[in-house]
């Protein structure tokens, strides 16, 4: 069996891109280990004023106005859903980015557009979300009740009552609320 890896892009500022490539483990625990990855850049991102501004500016924009929280998840999500095209990883490869690596890629190419698997659209979604000071959790679940591993993730956010709002971008046709149909499902707490 070839060997899985991955790969984590953190470039937060320009000229300090980072990537790194692991060993990914079997099944369920590549799943823990790529979760885990994917949480704590959501929480390093979060601490970036620059990304904060950046998202305000060209996400959520001047049209959402102060105490709009439902508008300001609906900016992100649909920009989550409709800017980021959804594109597979390599094979044997799951690829994890950060906001800014998500946005304008690895190099200095003015011709990249944002790109990448659920995974992908899920930390943006999430580290967004924590940016604006909204509660993310990620979801994950198995489609297929013989796998030996979680193969779709998404997002939820802990409203102010405290319940549980999904947000999966992934689907290019499915509205704020929509759940894929699954087998199993659990909710990875971010913070």
């Amino acid at each position: 069996m070839a060997k899985r890896f991955l790969q984590i892009f953190r470039d937060g500022e320009a000229g300090k891109h980072i990537a790194l490539s692991e060993p990914l483990l079997d099944g369920e625990q590549g799943n823990i280990q790529t979760l885990s990855v994917m949480a704590e850049i959501v929480r390093a991102d979060r601490l970036k004023a620059d990304l904060r501004r950046l998202v305000l500016k060209t996400i959520v924009g001047d049209d959402v106005k102060g105490h709009d929280f439902k508008g300001e998840i609906e900016k992100l999500f649909y920009f989550a859903q409709k800017k980021i095209c959804y594109r597979k990883d390599p094979v044997q490869v799951e690829r994890v980015m950060d906001v800014w690596t998500t946005l304008f890629g690895t190099e200095s190419d003015q011709s990249y557009k944002p790109e990448g698997d659920c995974g992908i659209k899920a930390v943006f979604l999430a580290s967004c979300l924590a940016l604006l000071g909204h509660k993310p959790v990620f979801v994950v679940i198995k489609q297929d009740k013989n796998a030996n591993s979680f193969n779709h993730v998404y997002n939820g956010y802990i409203d102010e009552a405290g319940k549980v709002k999904y947000l999966d971008p992934t689907p290019e046709d499915k509205p704020i609320g929509y759940e894929p149909k699954s087998y199993s499902k659990f909710l990875v707490p971010i913070f």
